[in-house]
C-alpha cells in the first residue's frame, strides 16, 4: 500500500530522531559497571617498572689490639619491570575505605622480571697482635657477587587500610635469594622499600591513586609514581636505599550498567 505524503513526512521525521539518538549514544563514554547496591567494578591493563639503589658501609672499630676492625662496604642496583601487561579488576563496596585490587581471584601480585647487580668489598683489618682467642680457623666465605636475573619475582600492589587513596607496593620476600656469599643489607633483594625516613622516624611509603578516578570512565590511562628514601645508622653500620616505581593503568571496556 502506497504511503500518503503526510505519512512519509512523519516516517522521515522519526528516522531522523532515531539517527540523532544513536549519534548521541556514541558520544557518551561507557560508564564503569555500577550496580543497584552501589557496588563498582572497573577493569584495567597494568604495567609497572622501577628501580632500587642500596648502599651500605660497616663501621666497626677494634675494641682492643686483639680484635679486628671492619669497614667493608657494598651496593646493589635492582631494576624490575613487567614483560607484558596483566589484567586486573578494581572493586569498591559502599562504605569501603579504599577499593580492592585483584588479579583473577587473588590479591594483586604483578609478575615482573628483576635484574640485580650486587657488589661487596671486604675491608677487615687484622688484629694488632696475636691473642689466644683470635686464632680463628674458620674458612672465609667466598663472595659470589655480580649480576643476576630473576624471571619469576612478584611485586604486590594494594591500597592502604590507613590512608585514603594511598597505594603501596611490596616486594615478594618469599623468592630465593640469588646469592649465597654476597652480603646484602636493609632493603636489598628480594625486598622492596615500602617505608621512608629512618628507623626512629619511619612512615609508610605511599603513592596517590584517586578512587574517584578509578571508577570515572573519563580517565582512560594514567601513571602513578612512588618515590622514597630510607636511611639507617647505628654503631656498626650505615645503609641508604632509594626507590622509584611507575605503575600505569589503562582502562578496558567496561561491562554494561545494571541497576
Amino acid at each position: 500500500m502506497e504511503m500518503s505524503r503526510s505519512d512519509k513526512v512523519v516516517a522521515l521525521g522519526l528516522a531522523a530522531v532515531a539517527a540523532l539518538m544513536a549519534v548521541a549514544a556514541l558520544a557518551v563514554p561507557a560508564k564503569a559497571a555500577s550496580y543497584g547496591n552501589g557496588f563498582q567494578l572497573s577493569k584495567f591493563k597494568v604495567e609497572i617498572e622501577g628501580y632500587s639503589n642500596t648502599t651500605w658501609h660497616r663501621n666497626i672499630e677494634a675494641a682492643n689490639e686483639c680484635e679486628v676492625s671492619d669497614h667493608s662496604f657494598g651496593r646493589e642496583r635492582l631494576n624490575f619491570a613487567t614483560t607484558k601487561p596483566i589484567v586486573i579488576m578494581a572493586s569498591h563496596m559502599p562504605g569501603e575505605f579504599n577499593p580492592s585490587l585483584f588479579a583473577g581471584r587473588s590479591a594483586l601480585g604483578v609478575p615482573v622480571k628483576a635484574k640485580i647487580q650486587r657488589s661487596f668489598t671486604p675491608a677487615i683489618s687484622a688484629p694488632a697482635k696475636e691473642c689466644e682467642d683470635n686464632g680463628g680457623g674458620a674458612e672465609a666465605t667466598v663472595p659470589d657477587c655480580g649480576t643476576r636475573t630473576v624471571k619469576s619475582w612478584h611485586v604486590n600492589v594494594e591500597f592502604s587500610d590507613k590512608k585514603r587513596d594511598g597505594l603501596q607496593v611490596h616486594g615478594d620476600g618469599g623468592v630465593k635469594i640469588p646469592y649465597a656469599g654476597c652480603p646484602g643489607a636493609g632493603f636489598t633483594f628480594p625486598f622492596l622499600l615500602d617505608e621512608e625516613g629512618t628507623r626512629e622516624a619511619r612512615k609508610p611509603l605511599y603513592a596517590s591513586l584517586s578512587q574517584d578516578e578509578i571508577f570515572d570512565p573519563e580517565f582512560r590511562k594514567w601513571i602513578t609514581l612512588g618515590n622514597g628514601t630510607w636511611t639507617e645508622t647505628d654503631e656498626t653500620w650505615t645503609a641508604k636505599t632509594d626507590v622509584h616505581w611507575a605503575l600505569s593503568f589503562t582502562r578496558l571496556q567496561e561491562k554494561s550498567s545494571h541497576r
